[in-house]
């Protein structure tokens, strides 16, 4: 059985507030110099974007937290920053440093297919806002990134103008989502063993802008710190409901996500995905 030919990739517009250096010839700024001030950046804070174009050819590469997530070229197979260095030897190279949450959605991302929005701009802003969206909105030459039904940063659509979005939850396993919130949640009731009360007190808060809470329907529940979900709620409406319960619950407790033994789920994918960064 041979593979499927991969998707095109997706090149998300960067945020254009923290350039690092723009369109840099390699012929003037060698590779080894390149790589050399890459090294330099690592750290725990570097999240960035770095475009290598020659021609039409053309591969990005993306950290995270100081962690590579990898790089993707323009059919949307993975590369690696060697291939690039070998197949562009004469590339104008930009780094730009983001927001970890723009990194994550860039790289969740590239090969995702634009989904159309029913209304045009301003109209789209009460869509977005009532799903949590969580991804990038386009339009034209603008890009904005979201979080939560609010807007991170980037450049808003002009009025009138049609608006497609991005999401990484569309690639996102439901299997794999429950699994993860269900260890952070049984690790958090570990922590303080009151969680659970807490999660149905806020539960009944909630209800009215997340269905899903409501604590008569046992669509989400949470009971001894076991997270249960029915099999029927779709991961748009569990996503903002799980986020919101969490963070509220936390919030009733005085505890905090940064205090909790989470260095483990912080590398899942999932992690961003849900907006914790946000928590």
């Amino acid at each position: 059985m041979t593979n499927p030919p991969p998707t095109a990739s997706l090149r998300l517009p960067l945020p254009t507030d923290r350039p690092v250096y723009t369109q840099l010839s390699t012929d003037f700024y060698p590779w080894t110099e390149v790589l050399t001030d890459l090294e330099r950046r690592q750290d725990p804070e570097f999240s960035a974007v770095m475009d290598v174009q020659q021609d039409d050819r053309w591969a990005r590469f993306v950290w995270v937290r100081g962690a590579a997530r990898g790089g993707v070229g323009a059919g949307g197979r993975d590369v690696t920053l060697e291939a690039a260095m070998r197949g562009l030897p004469r590339a104008q190279v930009s780094l730009v440093n983001v927001d970890p949450l723009v990194a994550e959605i860039v790289w969740t991302c590239r090969t995702n297919t634009p989904r159309v929005l029913g209304n045009t701009w301003p109209a789209a802003f009460d869509e977005l806002n009532r799903e949590r969206f969580y991804g990038a909105l386009l339009s034209g030459p603008n890009c904005s990134y979201w979080e939560s039904g609010r807007v991170v940063t980037g450049a808003l659509p002009q009025s009138g103008v049609p608006c497609v979005v991005v999401s990484p939850v569309s690639r996102l396993d439901r299997e794999t989502f429950i699994m993860f919130w269900q260890e952070l949640i049984a690790l958090t009731q570990r922590a303080n063993p009151a969680f659970s009360e807490a999660w149905r007190q806020v539960s009944m808060q909630l209800s009215a802008e997340h269905l899903v809470l409501d604590p008569f329907a046992h669509e989400v529940t949470v009971s001894g710190g076991q997270l249960r979900v029915e099999p029927d709620v779709s991961l748009r409406e569990l996503r903002p409901a799980l986020l919101a319960a969490y963070q509220a619950s936390l919030v009733r407790l005085g505890m905090r996500l940064a205090d909790l033994p989470t260095a483990n789920l912080r590398q899942h994918e999932v992690w961003v995905a849900s907006g914790l960064e946000t928590v």
